[in-house]
This record gives structure tokens, sequence and C-alpha cells, in this order.
């Protein structure tokens, strides 16, 4: 979930608000936090989060926690302005294939804090926010609008979707229950296993995964520095993040084909040439040249896979921020 403002004569993004809410623990003693508050969001609440309980509102793309959800929502409403005459109109993106259910939840915590929404596929806004309009007219450019697939690689799920010229369909998407999250939790598991006397939280195992991830052939010799009971040791966790990661890979692999087999014959071609991966995924290391390896290994031609680059965080919200300047008033849902 991304925060995000803007001006009509920049159209500039402008910050993106981590997606947790931390509680503060019982019998904090006075002074130890910035202020009084008990509920801590986005930077804040990782911040500080020693002192709190952290929740995350989503899990695999869905609401669920709707408390942290909604408090959630009301600390970006408050960012933006905390004036209720002014209307704030939001771009929510969604996992693909969300189903209506999940819609009427979402459309219910933003009520009373927004006064209109759209919710629009994920991967579909990161496709709009990699888009350079200043290069439409050059005959080389590919415009990831027309012909691509976009893969969402994100915390708690993985959002496929293929990008038609149009708003996606429901036929146009697919989605793994499974992303960052299920690296780390087995990335945890395996450094248990191999170093026992590691108490390492998940937050410093994904601070780790996210310095060393990569796919691919297994590498040993990639060291980092843990505290053992309060001394510094070295491990090496080269196999044990590249397994976790190769199994993520595994599912990725099997539920890009099953999109891929969706395709109309007259344009695989062209789609297969325009695979791209975004979101906090793509900056796993080789990705983008394995996933194009195993498609060749599964029989297709001329696969050709690429990531968005460093600019990953900004790319949806970007786009919603298209999507919001160029949707008719009548278009949005009235809260």
């Amino acid at each position: 979930m991304v925060g995000s403002s803007g001006t009509s004569k920049e159209n500039k993004f402008e910050k993106t608000y981590p997606t947790v809410v931390g509680y503060a623990r019982d019998a904090i003693v006075d002074g130890v936090l910035p202020s009084q508050d008990k509920i801590f969001f986005g930077d804040d609440a990782v911040k500080f989060r020693s002192y709190l309980e952290l929740k995350k509102p989503l899990s695999h793309g869905q609401v669920s926690d709707i408390a942290a959800a909604k408090g959630f929502f009301t600390y970006i409403r408050n960012q933006i302005t905390q004036d209720t005459d002014n209307e704030v109109c939001v771009v929510l993106g969604v996992p693909s294939s969300t189903d209506e259910k999940a819609h009427d939840t979402l459309k219910n915590i933003a009520t009373g804090i927004f006064d209109r929404m759209l919710l629009i596929p994920t991967p579909f806004l990161a496709a709009l926010g990699f888009r350079d309009e200043s290069k439409l007219n050059n005959s080389d450019y590919t415009d990831p609008i027309k012909h691509s697939l976009f893969v969402d690689i994100g915390a708690g799920s993985t959002d496929l979707c293929l990008i038609k010229g149009y708003y996606p369909k429901q036929e146009d998407q697919n989605n793994l229950r499974n992303a960052g999250d299920q690296i780390d939790s087995v990335f945890a598991d395996s450094i248990q296993r191999q170093y026992p006397d590691t108490k390492l939280s998940i937050t410093k195992v994904r601070e780790i995964k996210e310095q060393c991830a990569y796919v691919g052939e297994l590498q040993n010799g990639v060291m980092t520095k843990v505290l053992v009971n309060g001394k510094p040791k070295n491990i090496d966790v080269g196999s044990l993040v590249g397994n976790a990661c190769n199994q993520y890979l595994s599912e990725l692999i099997n539920t890009t084909v099953q999109l891929v087999t969706r395709v109309h014959s007259d344009s695989v071609e062209q789609i297969l040439q325009n695979i791209v991966i975004c979101g906090g995924g793509s900056q796993i290391s080789n990705i983008a040249p394995e996933v194009q390896r195993l498609l060749l290994e599964q029989g297709y031609e001329y696969p050709k896979v690429t990531t968005v680059g460093k600019n990953y965080q900004n790319l949806v919200a970007l786009g919603a921020w298209k999507v919001a300047r160029s949707t008719p008033s009548e278009k949005w849902q009235h809260l």
C-alpha cells in the first residue's frame, strides 16, 4: 500500500509509507517513545519496533487486520490533509484476482476516511508508472501498456497481469499467494537449523535477505555478520538464501506459465518478448535472466524478461497518480 501526492504542475511522486502499524507494548516507561502516542505507523513503526507490537494490515495481499487497516488509512489521509472540507480521492492498488468480497472490505474500511476511490490491479498501476509518455512516438520504444506481462513481487503475494492496452479483466490476471514473506520464513528456518545459536528476528532476517538474495546456481561464501549472545559472528548464508529464493522461483514460473497459456496465439509472441518484473522482488539478484532461462527450458521461444530497476518503489504510486488525473469524475466510486 503506497501513499503518494503530487501537484498538477509537477506530476511528482513524493513519498512511500511502509504498510505497518505498531502498538506500544504494555508498561512502556514514559520517555522511551518520542510521544504519548500508543499507535505508530509506517516509518515510525519500523523505527521504534523494539517497543511495539507490529501488525500488518495486509496478509497475502488481502486485508488481514481491519482495525490496523482503518488506522493506516486514517494516517495516510492525515498526511495529505486534515481539513475535512477537502475532498480526498484515493486509488488503491489491489492484488490480481481480488474478489468482490475483498473489494467490499476495502470500501467499508475507506468509507468515512476518503471520499472517492478507484480499485486498480497493482501490476497495471506499475505498468502505467513505468511507461514513459515522452517516448511514445519513438519507433524503438516498447510501450509497456501494449502487449506485456507485469509480474509484481511484493511481500505477501505475487501479482501477474497481462497488459493489453486496456484495464485488465479477471482472465488477464493471476495471483501467487507467496512472495517476499515466504522467502523470509524459509530463510529464517534454514538459518536456525544451520546456526542454532542465532536468534534472529524476522526483521533482521529480512534485512539480510534484501542484501544477499539471488536466484540460480547456489553460491557459498556469502558472509554476513550477526550477534550471537552479544558477540559478533560471521555466518555463511549463501546456500541458505539461494535455496529459499529458488524455492519461491519455482512457484513463480508455474504461475507465470499458467497465465501465458491463456494468451491468444496472435499476441503471445509479443507478450513473451515483454515480461517485466516489478515490486521489491525485482531486486533479487539474477531474477530476470533466471526467469528467462527457465521459460526457455519450458519450451517458450525467445522470451525476454527485464526488471523495472531501482526505482521500483515509485512506480505503483506514479501509475495511481496518472489514473487519478485521467479518470473522469463520474467514474470514481463514491464512499
